[in-house]
């Protein structure tokens, strides 16, 4: 017998073929086929239903032989990591880790035939090793494969959106280990979106094939955020010559322009998922860094990555709705809220974007397999750890501690920080633990500040809260979803749910100085189903319709809820504005979420603003 091809899962050759009287030709297997060393546990399955046909002494035709090969997708990845760079300034310590361990997690939990993970590692990440590689996927694979292509290392920003990656209005580019980024010609020494991704995702699509695109690298316009967090080395690398200056472009202002322009997310079978969004750096955490960032084997790793690896190794809860499966909505729901509690700076991007989604993409189950993947449990809420720094006065520590559920940390315990108060000669300033400003107030104001505290622990108890009742996560997003939540005074904006179910939206925003208002419904024909599948914008996505941005600087967090049955009391929230912290009117939204338990389904985002 010849080798086994385990990549297009057929024989190139059986021995023991023999003429028969049926219509239909037949093949003997031999007693002694055996599965080879590096198929999987399908391909041995599909082995062992051979020998036992041919042992019952019935004929395999080639038509059951089809359908059976259909009924076993392959799975194939090729992962890349880039970390040693010739600039000792631009190398990483997480590429190399991020791929060795996704390679294993992907053979060990999720049944990829280790000769069917690609691994291109620094010197082998060539531009040339890298396109051969994407080119052979179409070879690799058929129809109804599953596809993983991961890029792990640096990406630039800059480019022209002609040159961008296959995102609306996006730009960007990976950098390949042999790319000179001081060169005249380093624009065709890197991997760009339109010119070298687009074409290959488009024949994967077209073919059939599933695919699932993740980036842990950096492929923003313009840096938006004026805090980092906690010094972790940028995954983003701005090219340094003059001929790159000059294809320059304001990403926002061309998502401000394309706003109108409702584009569907191209693809039927690709997903994406980038570590940030527009205008943000992604994060590497080096080994020194681990002690204050631990992650998932102690090792350097990529911020989003380290995230991704425990989703996909069972250690972080995905599976909201409990249908056994990991989908796009859950995955980066997932990913997003972990990195939003360790404050990285960058918030994970998804595409298509939840307007975009169409073909209810999300919705599908990103790996197939059987690997279990994580549910949710009893949701442990975290102790809500102010830092106080240095300057603040003992009467500002004992009102902090007066406050229900708060308690006065250090910045090195970092399982327990939420914000940090400090303070200059002219005002105190709240912020996150990646250095995300929350709110600020003058020296004579510090009361607000505290005002906004105990509104942001009431948001961590509600929130925990519709984790634990709700039954499925709420596709739900502030678009333009590129921004990811960054926006400046004047930007518009807009909400976007797409609920699975018929369902009765709630949306709650809370301000940087602690008010609770009802940005959804705002007006009582508002109270009425979004049909299932729809994507809603709220207030709407006509121009006059949008939210334009206003002070004060800050950070906004938005509670979305999606009833599958109107509750009694949403009627009275209606254009609820302004609700102080410690309202009592904010038990009974307490109430009504937990009366709903397994009846609704939850989002949570966050709207960052900063000057012009």
């Amino acid at each position: 017998m010849k080798e086994w091809d385990c990549l297009c899962r057929r024989p190139r050759s059986l021995r023991g073929a023999h003429p028969t009287t049926s219509p239909w030709r037949t093949i003997q297997i031999s007693p002694h086929l055996a599965a080879p060393r590096n198929c999987n546990a399908m391909t041995n399955c599909f082995i062992q239903l051979l020998r036992a046909l041919r042992h019952s002494g019935l004929a395999l035709t080639f038509s059951m032989l089809a359908a059976l090969t259909h009924a076993a997708p392959n799975k194939v990845a090729l992962l890349v990591g880039v970390g040693q760079y010739p600039d000792p300034e631009n190398r990483l310590q997480g590429p190399a880790n991020d791929v060795e361990a996704l390679r294993q997690v992907l053979v060990q939990r999720w049944g990829y035939a280790p000769a069917n993970v690609q691994v291109l590692v620094d010197q082998a990440a060539t531009r040339k090793e890298i396109l051969q590689a994407l080119q052979g996927l179409m070879q690799r694979t058929q129809a109804d494969d599953e596809v993983l292509v991961y890029f792990s290392g640096h990406g630039t920003s800059a480019l022209d959106p002609a040159l961008g990656l296959p995102l609306p209005h996006g730009s960007g580019a990976f950098i390949p280990i042999d790319a000179q980024l001081g060169s005249p010609n380093v624009l065709n020494q890197l991997i760009v979106g339109r010119t070298d991704l687009r074409p290959v995702f488009d024949q994967l699509d077209k073919g059939g094939r599933k695919v699932w695109f993740v980036s842990d690298s950096c492929y923003s316009g313009q840096q938006v955020r004026s805090f980092t967090s906690e010094g972790l080395p940028s995954r983003m690398v701005p090219l340094r010559q003059a001929a790159a200056q000059s294809l320059m472009t304001d990403v926002r202002q061309r998502f401000q322009q394309n706003l109108q322009q409702n584009q569907d997310w191209p693809y039927r079978n690709v997903v994406f998922l980038a570590a940030g969004a527009e205008g943000e750096a992604a994060k590497d955490i080096p080994a020194g860094y681990v002690s204050k960032f631990p992650t998932v084997d102690g090792k350097a790793h990529g911020a989003m990555t380290d995230a991704l690896l425990r989703v996909l190794n069972g250690q972080l809860p995905v599976d909201a709705n409990g249908d056994g499966v990991a989908s796009l909505h859950e995955v980066h729901q997932a990913v997003a809220t972990f990195m939003a509690q360790r404050a990285y700076g960058h918030t994970p991007q998804r595409l298509p974007s939840v307007r975009d989604d169409a073909h209810a993409t999300g919705q599908r189950a990103l790996l197939s397999g059987a690997a279990v993947v994580g549910v949710p449990s009893v949701v442990v809420r975290r102790p809500f750890g102010v830092a106080v720094h240095a300057g603040i006065t003992e009467d500002v520590v004992r009102r902090i501690l007066a406050i229900p559920d708060v308690s006065v940390t250090d910045a090195a315990s970092p399982a327990m920080l939420r914000l940090a108060l400090s303070r200059d000669q002219r005002s105190f300033q709240l912020a996150t633990q990646g250095g995300d400003l929350v709110s600020s107030a003058s020296r004579d104001d510090v009361g607000r500040l505290l005002g906004t505290v105990q509104q942001m622990a009431w948001v961590e108890r509600m929130d925990a809260m519709a984790i634990q009742s709700r039954r499925a996560v709420l596709p739900a997003e502030i678009a333009p979803a590129a921004l990811g939540g960054n926006f400046r005074i004047g930007d518009m904006l807009h909400f976007v749910v797409r609920p699975d179910r018929d369902a009765f939206v709630l949306l709650l925003n809370v301000d940087s100085v602690g008010k609770v208002s009802v940005l959804y419904p705002y007006f009582p024909q508002e109270l009425a189903a979004i049909p299932a599948g729809t994507a809603r914008a709220i207030p709407g996505d006509r121009p006059n319709e949008r939210i334009q941005v206003q002070e004060p600087l800050g950070m906004d967090v938005q509670l979305l809820f999606a009833f599958d049955q109107m509750p009694a009391e949403m009627a009275r929230w209606v254009k609820r504005t302004d609700i102080a912290p410690g309202d009592p009117s904010l038990l009974e939204l307490e109430r009504m979420v937990q009366s709903n338990k397994g009846l609704l389904s939850y989002a949570r985002t966050e709207l960052r603003v900063e000057a012009k």
